[in-house]
Protein backbone atom coordinates (compact mmCIF):
# COMPACT_ATOMS: atom_id res chain seq x y z
CA UNK A 1 0.00 0.00 0.00
CA UNK A 2 3.07 2.35 0.91
CA UNK A 3 4.51 1.85 -2.50
CA UNK A 4 1.33 2.45 -4.43
CA UNK A 5 0.61 5.64 -2.68
CA UNK A 6 4.11 6.69 -3.56
CA UNK A 7 3.95 5.97 -6.85
CA UNK A 8 0.37 7.97 -7.08
CA UNK A 9 2.37 10.60 -5.16
CA UNK A 10 4.72 10.96 -7.83
CA UNK A 11 2.63 10.83 -10.80
CA UNK A 12 0.72 13.64 -9.10
CA UNK A 13 3.66 15.63 -8.70
CA UNK A 14 4.78 14.95 -12.22
CA UNK A 15 1.19 15.91 -13.49
CA UNK A 16 1.48 19.04 -11.61
CA UNK A 17 4.52 19.99 -12.60
CA UNK A 18 3.97 19.48 -16.33
CA UNK A 19 0.99 21.86 -16.29
CA UNK A 20 3.28 24.49 -14.30
CA UNK A 21 6.28 23.96 -16.72
CA UNK A 22 5.09 26.82 -19.32
CA UNK A 23 7.29 29.27 -20.91
CA UNK A 24 6.68 32.21 -18.71
CA UNK A 25 9.82 34.21 -19.80
CA UNK A 26 7.71 34.18 -23.84
CA UNK A 27 4.44 35.26 -22.24
CA UNK A 28 6.29 37.77 -20.53
CA UNK A 29 7.84 38.93 -23.50
CA UNK A 30 4.38 38.66 -25.54
CA UNK A 31 2.89 41.36 -22.94
CA UNK A 32 5.78 43.12 -22.97
CA UNK A 33 5.88 43.95 -26.82
CA UNK A 34 2.60 44.81 -26.39
CA UNK A 35 2.78 47.29 -23.74
CA UNK A 36 5.70 48.65 -25.80
CA UNK A 37 3.77 49.45 -28.53
CA UNK A 38 1.06 50.73 -26.90
CA UNK A 39 -1.31 48.05 -28.35
CA UNK A 40 -3.20 47.40 -25.09
CA UNK A 41 -3.96 47.92 -21.46
CA UNK A 42 -5.07 45.73 -18.74
CA UNK A 43 -4.27 42.73 -16.63
CA UNK A 44 -4.30 39.12 -17.13
CA UNK A 45 -4.27 35.64 -15.39
CA UNK A 46 -3.82 32.13 -15.68
CA UNK A 47 -5.43 29.56 -13.20
CA UNK A 48 -4.24 25.70 -13.37
CA UNK A 49 -6.20 23.12 -10.81
CA UNK A 50 -8.03 26.28 -9.29
CA UNK A 51 -4.35 27.81 -8.63
CA UNK A 52 -2.96 31.29 -10.09
CA UNK A 53 -0.17 30.32 -11.87
CA UNK A 54 0.60 33.48 -14.04
CA UNK A 55 -0.48 37.11 -14.02
CA UNK A 56 0.32 40.01 -15.65
CA UNK A 57 -0.46 43.84 -15.87
CA UNK A 58 0.40 46.37 -18.52
CA UNK A 59 -0.75 50.30 -19.54
CA UNK A 60 -2.35 52.36 -16.99
CA UNK A 61 -5.25 51.89 -14.94
CA UNK A 62 -6.00 56.22 -14.81
CA UNK A 63 -3.13 58.20 -17.51
CA UNK A 64 -4.33 61.48 -16.03
CA UNK A 65 -3.13 60.47 -12.95
CA UNK A 66 0.07 58.02 -13.69
CA UNK A 67 -1.38 54.52 -11.94
CA UNK A 68 -0.01 51.61 -13.83
CA UNK A 69 -2.06 48.87 -14.18
CA UNK A 70 -1.35 46.19 -11.30
CA UNK A 71 -2.93 43.16 -9.82
CA UNK A 72 -5.18 45.21 -7.60
CA UNK A 73 -6.52 47.21 -10.85
CA UNK A 74 -10.11 46.08 -11.29
CA UNK A 75 -12.13 46.61 -14.31
CA UNK A 76 -15.81 46.84 -15.83
CA UNK A 77 -15.94 43.44 -17.47
CA UNK A 78 -19.04 43.59 -19.56
CA UNK A 79 -20.79 41.12 -20.36
CA UNK A 80 -19.11 38.35 -18.52
CA UNK A 81 -21.32 39.78 -15.87
CA UNK A 82 -24.37 37.19 -17.71
CA UNK A 83 -22.98 34.34 -16.56
CA UNK A 84 -22.78 35.61 -12.56
CA UNK A 85 -26.47 36.77 -13.23
CA UNK A 86 -27.20 33.32 -14.59
CA UNK A 87 -25.61 31.26 -12.09
CA UNK A 88 -27.83 33.27 -9.35
CA UNK A 89 -30.95 32.83 -11.44
CA UNK A 90 -30.42 29.53 -11.45
CA UNK A 91 -29.65 29.09 -7.97
CA UNK A 92 -32.88 30.54 -7.43
CA UNK A 93 -34.69 27.51 -9.59
CA UNK A 94 -33.02 25.26 -7.57
CA UNK A 95 -34.76 26.55 -4.48
CA UNK A 96 -38.14 26.38 -6.30
CA UNK A 97 -38.31 29.89 -6.24
CA UNK A 98 -39.11 30.03 -10.07
CA UNK A 99 -38.97 27.22 -12.72
CA UNK A 100 -37.15 28.12 -16.29
CA UNK A 101 -40.82 27.42 -17.20
CA UNK A 102 -42.23 30.36 -15.42
CA UNK A 103 -43.53 32.73 -18.00
CA UNK A 104 -42.42 36.78 -17.93
CA UNK A 105 -46.17 38.06 -17.50
CA UNK A 106 -46.20 37.01 -14.22
CA UNK A 107 -43.41 39.66 -13.45
CA UNK A 108 -44.07 42.41 -15.82
CA UNK A 109 -46.94 41.42 -18.33
CA UNK A 110 -46.64 45.24 -20.09
CA UNK A 111 -43.62 43.80 -21.99
CA UNK A 112 -44.39 43.16 -25.01
CA UNK A 113 -45.37 38.70 -25.88
CA UNK A 114 -44.57 38.35 -21.87
CA UNK A 115 -46.92 35.45 -22.29
CA UNK A 116 -45.14 33.39 -24.46
CA UNK A 117 -41.36 34.15 -23.00
CA UNK A 118 -40.11 31.54 -20.52
CA UNK A 119 -37.25 32.37 -18.31
CA UNK A 120 -35.65 29.79 -20.13
CA UNK A 121 -36.01 32.45 -23.15
CA UNK A 122 -34.35 35.12 -21.24
CA UNK A 123 -31.02 32.85 -20.12
CA UNK A 124 -30.54 31.35 -23.64
CA UNK A 125 -31.76 34.63 -25.57
CA UNK A 126 -34.63 32.86 -27.44
CA UNK A 127 -37.14 36.03 -26.00
CA UNK A 128 -37.18 37.75 -28.85
CA UNK A 129 -36.86 40.90 -27.35
CA UNK A 130 -35.12 43.65 -29.13
CA UNK A 131 -31.86 44.38 -27.57
CA UNK A 132 -31.69 48.17 -26.17
CA UNK A 133 -28.36 48.82 -26.60
CA UNK A 134 -28.71 48.67 -30.25
CA UNK A 135 -30.68 51.59 -30.61
CA UNK A 136 -29.55 54.89 -31.95
CA UNK A 137 -31.42 56.22 -28.30
CA UNK A 138 -28.76 53.84 -26.19
CA UNK A 139 -25.91 55.99 -26.93
CA UNK A 140 -27.23 59.36 -25.95
CA UNK A 141 -28.78 57.34 -22.59
CA UNK A 142 -26.84 55.25 -21.51
CA UNK A 143 -24.64 57.63 -19.46
CA UNK A 144 -27.72 58.50 -17.46
CA UNK A 145 -29.02 57.12 -14.12
CA UNK A 146 -32.28 55.36 -15.18
CA UNK A 147 -34.42 53.99 -12.39
CA UNK A 148 -36.46 50.36 -13.12
CA UNK A 149 -39.59 51.62 -14.28
CA UNK A 150 -38.14 54.24 -17.30
CA UNK A 151 -35.81 50.90 -18.15
CA UNK A 152 -39.06 48.91 -18.27
CA UNK A 153 -40.28 51.51 -20.24
CA UNK A 154 -37.39 51.16 -22.62
CA UNK A 155 -37.98 47.40 -22.88
CA UNK A 156 -41.72 47.82 -23.46
CA UNK A 157 -41.72 50.98 -26.37
CA UNK A 158 -38.78 48.29 -28.11
CA UNK A 159 -40.82 46.12 -28.53
CA UNK A 160 -39.83 42.84 -30.39
CA UNK A 161 -37.81 41.49 -33.23
CA UNK A 162 -39.66 37.87 -33.38
CA UNK A 163 -41.57 34.92 -32.19
CA UNK A 164 -40.27 34.00 -28.55
CA UNK A 165 -38.56 30.40 -29.34
CA UNK A 166 -38.25 30.78 -32.82
CA UNK A 167 -34.69 31.40 -32.79
CA UNK A 168 -31.36 32.65 -31.21
CA UNK A 169 -30.28 36.58 -31.25
CA UNK A 170 -28.43 37.96 -28.52
CA UNK A 171 -30.52 40.69 -26.34
CA UNK A 172 -29.03 42.38 -23.08
CA UNK A 173 -32.28 43.23 -22.44
CA UNK A 174 -33.28 39.45 -21.60
CA UNK A 175 -30.60 39.67 -18.77
CA UNK A 176 -31.59 43.33 -17.64
CA UNK A 177 -34.99 41.74 -16.82
CA UNK A 178 -33.59 38.72 -15.41
CA UNK A 179 -31.77 41.53 -13.04
CA UNK A 180 -35.40 42.58 -11.94
CA UNK A 181 -36.54 39.25 -11.68
CA UNK A 182 -33.98 37.88 -9.49
CA UNK A 183 -34.95 41.11 -6.71
CA UNK A 184 -38.41 40.42 -6.98
CA UNK A 185 -37.69 36.69 -5.81
CA UNK A 186 -35.46 37.67 -3.43
CA UNK A 187 -36.76 41.48 -1.97
CA UNK A 188 -32.90 42.60 -2.23
CA UNK A 189 -30.96 44.84 -4.74
CA UNK A 190 -28.71 42.82 -7.28
CA UNK A 191 -25.78 43.99 -5.78
CA UNK A 192 -26.75 42.45 -2.14
CA UNK A 193 -27.86 38.83 -3.62
CA UNK A 194 -24.33 38.56 -5.65
CA UNK A 195 -22.32 39.22 -2.50
CA UNK A 196 -24.32 36.64 -0.62
CA UNK A 197 -24.46 33.90 -3.46
CA UNK A 198 -20.96 34.27 -5.38
CA UNK A 199 -18.78 37.03 -3.91
CA UNK A 200 -18.83 35.88 -0.49
CA UNK A 201 -18.72 31.96 -0.55
CA UNK A 202 -15.77 32.14 -2.74
CA UNK A 203 -13.79 34.62 -1.41
CA UNK A 204 -13.89 36.90 -4.43
CA UNK A 205 -11.84 40.00 -3.06
CA UNK A 206 -12.55 42.78 -5.65
CA UNK A 207 -15.58 41.67 -7.51
CA UNK A 208 -19.07 43.64 -6.99
CA UNK A 209 -21.95 45.44 -8.44
CA UNK A 210 -20.51 48.25 -9.99
CA UNK A 211 -21.27 52.21 -9.33
CA UNK A 212 -19.32 55.41 -10.88
CA UNK A 213 -15.96 54.72 -11.75
CA UNK A 214 -13.69 55.58 -8.49
CA UNK A 215 -10.18 55.51 -9.07
CA UNK A 216 -9.38 55.95 -5.63
CA UNK A 217 -10.64 52.64 -5.06
CA UNK A 218 -8.06 50.80 -7.20
CA UNK A 219 -10.51 51.18 -10.62
CA UNK A 220 -9.62 51.45 -14.24
CA UNK A 221 -10.97 53.79 -16.05
CA UNK A 222 -11.54 53.20 -19.89
CA UNK A 223 -9.77 54.75 -23.27
CA UNK A 224 -9.93 54.68 -26.80
CA UNK A 225 -7.30 54.80 -29.14
CA UNK A 226 -6.74 57.89 -31.61
CA UNK A 227 -3.10 59.03 -31.74
CA UNK A 228 -2.87 58.50 -28.17
CA UNK A 229 -4.98 57.40 -25.80
CA UNK A 230 -8.34 59.61 -24.66
CA UNK A 231 -11.00 58.70 -22.10
CA UNK A 232 -14.12 56.69 -23.03
CA UNK A 233 -17.51 57.03 -22.11
CA UNK A 234 -18.77 56.20 -18.88
CA UNK A 235 -21.90 54.03 -18.66
CA UNK A 236 -24.18 54.31 -15.45
CA UNK A 237 -24.93 51.06 -14.62
CA UNK A 238 -28.18 51.45 -14.05
CA UNK A 239 -28.48 50.92 -17.29
CA UNK A 240 -26.04 47.86 -17.71
CA UNK A 241 -27.57 46.01 -14.62
CA UNK A 242 -26.99 41.95 -14.57
CA UNK A 243 -26.43 42.41 -18.31
CA UNK A 244 -23.36 44.30 -17.68
CA UNK A 245 -22.71 46.25 -14.79
CA UNK A 246 -20.24 44.13 -12.61
CA UNK A 247 -16.48 44.89 -11.76
CA UNK A 248 -13.92 42.36 -11.14
CA UNK A 249 -10.67 40.95 -12.05
CA UNK A 250 -8.82 38.79 -13.62
CA UNK A 251 -7.84 36.80 -10.94
CA UNK A 252 -11.40 36.52 -9.41
CA UNK A 253 -12.98 35.66 -12.69
CA UNK A 254 -10.61 32.65 -12.60
CA UNK A 255 -11.86 31.35 -9.40
CA UNK A 256 -15.29 32.17 -10.33
CA UNK A 257 -15.31 30.06 -13.24
CA UNK A 258 -12.90 27.29 -11.69
CA UNK A 259 -15.60 27.06 -9.05
CA UNK A 260 -18.49 26.94 -11.22
CA UNK A 261 -17.13 24.33 -13.42
CA UNK A 262 -16.11 22.18 -9.97
CA UNK A 263 -19.71 22.28 -8.56
CA UNK A 264 -19.22 25.17 -5.82
CA UNK A 265 -21.73 26.80 -7.16
CA UNK A 266 -24.99 24.94 -8.67
CA UNK A 267 -26.02 21.40 -8.85
CA UNK A 268 -24.84 19.16 -11.20
CA UNK A 269 -27.94 18.42 -13.08
CA UNK A 270 -28.62 22.58 -13.10
CA UNK A 271 -25.16 22.96 -14.30
CA UNK A 272 -25.57 20.32 -17.04
CA UNK A 273 -28.61 22.39 -18.36
CA UNK A 274 -26.72 25.54 -18.17
CA UNK A 275 -23.51 24.80 -20.67
CA UNK A 276 -25.59 22.66 -22.84
CA UNK A 277 -25.26 25.20 -25.81
CA UNK A 278 -27.72 25.31 -28.66
CA UNK A 279 -27.98 27.87 -31.27
CA UNK A 280 -24.61 29.30 -29.78
CA UNK A 281 -25.50 29.71 -26.16
CA UNK A 282 -26.00 28.30 -22.90
CA UNK A 283 -27.58 29.78 -19.83
CA UNK A 284 -25.36 32.70 -19.48
CA UNK A 285 -22.59 30.86 -21.32
CA UNK A 286 -20.42 29.75 -24.57
CA UNK A 287 -18.93 26.93 -25.77
CA UNK A 288 -16.08 28.49 -27.54
CA UNK A 289 -13.82 27.07 -30.72
CA UNK A 290 -10.49 27.10 -29.49
CA UNK A 291 -7.76 25.11 -31.64
CA UNK A 292 -9.14 21.45 -30.77
CA UNK A 293 -9.80 22.35 -27.18
CA UNK A 294 -13.58 21.87 -25.46
CA UNK A 295 -14.08 25.40 -24.01
CA UNK A 296 -16.63 27.78 -22.28
CA UNK A 297 -16.37 30.88 -21.19
CA UNK A 298 -18.16 34.73 -22.13
CA UNK A 299 -16.82 37.61 -23.71
CA UNK A 300 -17.57 41.46 -22.34
CA UNK A 301 -17.19 44.47 -23.83
CA UNK A 302 -18.42 48.16 -22.35
CA UNK A 303 -17.09 51.52 -23.20
CA UNK A 304 -13.57 51.06 -23.73
CA UNK A 305 -13.26 48.18 -21.62
CA UNK A 306 -12.96 44.56 -22.79
CA UNK A 307 -13.06 41.20 -21.26
CA UNK A 308 -12.84 37.69 -21.94
CA UNK A 309 -12.95 34.21 -19.61
CA UNK A 310 -12.48 30.82 -20.62
CA UNK A 311 -12.03 27.67 -19.22
CA UNK A 312 -10.88 24.30 -20.31
CA UNK A 313 -12.42 21.78 -18.32
CA UNK A 314 -10.48 18.79 -19.47
CA UNK A 315 -7.13 20.57 -18.47
CA UNK A 316 -8.42 22.33 -15.59
CA UNK A 317 -6.98 25.49 -16.85
CA UNK A 318 -8.74 28.92 -16.49
CA UNK A 319 -7.71 31.83 -18.60
CA UNK A 320 -8.94 35.65 -18.09
CA UNK A 321 -7.81 39.14 -19.15
CA UNK A 322 -9.76 42.40 -19.05
CA UNK A 323 -8.67 45.60 -20.89
CA UNK A 324 -9.14 49.51 -20.65
CA UNK A 325 -7.53 49.97 -23.73
CA UNK A 326 -7.47 48.23 -26.52
CA UNK A 327 -5.41 48.97 -30.17
CA UNK A 328 -5.30 45.29 -31.91
CA UNK A 329 -7.38 42.15 -32.55
CA UNK A 330 -8.14 40.96 -29.47
CA UNK A 331 -7.91 37.35 -30.84
CA UNK A 332 -4.02 37.55 -30.45
CA UNK A 333 -4.43 38.41 -26.82
CA UNK A 334 -6.45 34.75 -26.91
CA UNK A 335 -4.54 33.14 -29.16
CA UNK A 336 -1.00 34.10 -28.45
CA UNK A 337 -0.79 33.22 -24.18
CA UNK A 338 -2.61 29.99 -24.62
CA UNK A 339 -0.92 28.97 -26.99
CA UNK A 340 2.18 29.66 -25.42
CA UNK A 341 0.80 28.01 -21.55
CA UNK A 342 -0.01 24.50 -23.61
CA UNK A 343 3.42 24.67 -25.14
CA UNK A 344 2.68 24.83 -28.80
CA UNK A 345 3.89 26.60 -31.53
CA UNK A 346 3.77 30.74 -31.66
CA UNK A 347 5.43 33.32 -33.13
CA UNK A 348 5.45 36.79 -31.12
CA UNK A 349 3.48 39.33 -33.22
CA UNK A 350 5.19 42.26 -35.18
CA UNK A 351 4.36 45.97 -34.76
CA UNK A 352 5.03 47.50 -37.93
CA UNK A 353 5.63 51.47 -37.47
CA UNK A 354 2.06 52.94 -38.51
CA UNK A 355 1.85 54.72 -42.32
CA UNK A 356 0.68 58.27 -41.56
CA UNK A 357 -1.49 59.78 -44.35
CA UNK A 358 -1.35 63.14 -45.75
CA UNK A 359 -4.28 65.03 -43.86
CA UNK A 360 -5.33 66.11 -47.73
CA UNK A 361 -5.89 62.27 -48.49
CA UNK A 362 -7.67 62.22 -45.29
CA UNK A 363 -10.30 65.04 -46.23
CA UNK A 364 -10.81 63.22 -49.77
CA UNK A 365 -11.84 60.68 -47.98
CA UNK A 366 -14.52 62.16 -45.72
CA UNK A 367 -18.61 61.65 -46.49
CA UNK A 368 -21.26 59.47 -46.40
CA UNK A 369 -20.98 55.94 -48.32
CA UNK A 370 -23.34 53.39 -49.38
CA UNK A 371 -24.39 50.33 -51.61
CA UNK A 372 -27.90 47.98 -52.23
CA UNK A 373 -26.24 44.87 -51.18
CA UNK A 374 -25.55 46.26 -46.99
CA UNK A 375 -28.72 47.62 -44.98
CA UNK A 376 -26.16 50.25 -43.39
CA UNK A 377 -24.60 53.20 -44.78
CA UNK A 378 -21.22 54.30 -43.64
CA UNK A 379 -19.85 57.86 -42.88
CA UNK A 380 -16.17 58.51 -42.67
CA UNK A 381 -15.15 61.54 -40.97
CA UNK A 382 -11.91 63.06 -39.34
CA UNK A 383 -11.83 63.56 -35.85
CA UNK A 384 -8.88 64.60 -33.55
CA UNK A 385 -7.20 64.14 -36.78
CA UNK A 386 -7.81 60.73 -37.75
CA UNK A 387 -9.67 58.98 -39.87
CA UNK A 388 -13.06 57.58 -38.61
CA UNK A 389 -16.00 55.56 -39.62
CA UNK A 390 -19.15 54.62 -38.17
CA UNK A 391 -22.29 52.51 -39.66
CA UNK A 392 -25.97 53.72 -39.46
CA UNK A 393 -27.10 53.45 -35.18
CA UNK A 394 -23.72 51.84 -34.78
CA UNK A 395 -20.88 53.12 -32.79
CA UNK A 396 -18.30 55.33 -34.29
CA UNK A 397 -14.06 53.49 -34.58
CA UNK A 398 -10.67 54.77 -35.88
CA UNK A 399 -9.22 53.70 -39.02
CA UNK A 400 -5.41 52.50 -38.89
CA UNK A 401 -3.74 53.40 -41.95
CA UNK A 402 -1.95 50.84 -44.20
CA UNK A 403 -0.84 52.40 -47.01
CA UNK A 404 -1.70 55.15 -49.06
CA UNK A 405 -5.41 54.57 -49.23
CA UNK A 406 -5.45 51.75 -47.35
CA UNK A 407 -6.76 51.16 -43.91
CA UNK A 408 -7.78 48.43 -41.64
CA UNK A 409 -9.96 48.17 -38.26
CA UNK A 410 -8.50 45.06 -36.40
CA UNK A 411 -11.08 44.30 -34.38
CA UNK A 412 -13.32 43.68 -36.78
CA UNK A 413 -11.58 42.19 -39.45
CA UNK A 414 -12.07 45.01 -41.64
CA UNK A 415 -9.73 46.41 -44.86
CA UNK A 416 -11.02 49.63 -46.81
CA UNK A 417 -9.66 51.29 -50.02
CA UNK A 418 -10.55 54.62 -50.64
CA UNK A 419 -10.71 55.18 -54.40
CA UNK A 420 -11.68 58.88 -54.09
CA UNK A 421 -10.98 59.62 -58.26
CA UNK A 422 -13.62 57.36 -58.58
CA UNK A 423 -15.99 58.23 -55.38
CA UNK A 424 -15.57 55.04 -53.88
CA UNK A 425 -14.53 52.82 -51.02
CA UNK A 426 -13.86 48.99 -51.16
CA UNK A 427 -14.75 46.96 -48.52
CA UNK A 428 -13.43 43.56 -47.31
CA UNK A 429 -14.77 41.72 -44.42
CA UNK A 430 -14.21 37.88 -43.63
CA UNK A 431 -13.99 37.03 -47.01
CA UNK A 432 -17.11 39.32 -48.30
CA UNK A 433 -16.01 42.13 -50.42
CA UNK A 434 -18.55 45.27 -51.36
CA UNK A 435 -17.93 48.59 -53.35
CA UNK A 436 -19.86 51.41 -51.71
CA UNK A 437 -19.99 54.77 -53.35
CA UNK A 438 -19.82 58.50 -51.58
CA UNK A 439 -23.45 59.84 -51.95
CA UNK A 440 -23.81 63.04 -53.40
CA UNK A 441 -23.87 66.20 -50.67
CA UNK A 442 -27.32 67.54 -50.58
CA UNK A 443 -26.85 71.69 -51.03
CA UNK A 444 -29.25 73.44 -49.06
CA UNK A 445 -30.24 76.92 -50.65
CA UNK A 446 -30.91 80.36 -48.68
Amino acid sequence: MKKIIVVISFLLIGICAKAQDFNKAKLDSLFSLIDENDKAMGSFSIFQDGKEVYQNSIGFADISKNIAASVKTKYRIGSISKTFTAVLFLQLVEEGKVSLDTKLDQFYPEIPNSADITMEFLLDHHSGLFNYTSQQAYLEYMQEPKSKEEMLGIFKKNGTSFTPGSRFEYSNTNYALLTFIIEELTNKSFAEVLQERIVKPLDLKNTYYGGKIDVNNSEANSYKKRKTWMPETETDMSVSLGAGALVSTPTDLNVFYSALFNGKLLKEATFEKMIDVKDKYGYGIIKIPFEDYLVYGHSGGIDGFASISYYFPKEKVAYSFVLNGLDMNSSELVKGPLKIYFGEEYELPVFEEEYEPALSDLKSYEGTYSTPMLPIKLKIFIEDGVLMAQGTNQPSFMLDPVEKHKFKYDLAKLKIEFRSSENKLMLSQRGGEFELTKEKEEVVSE
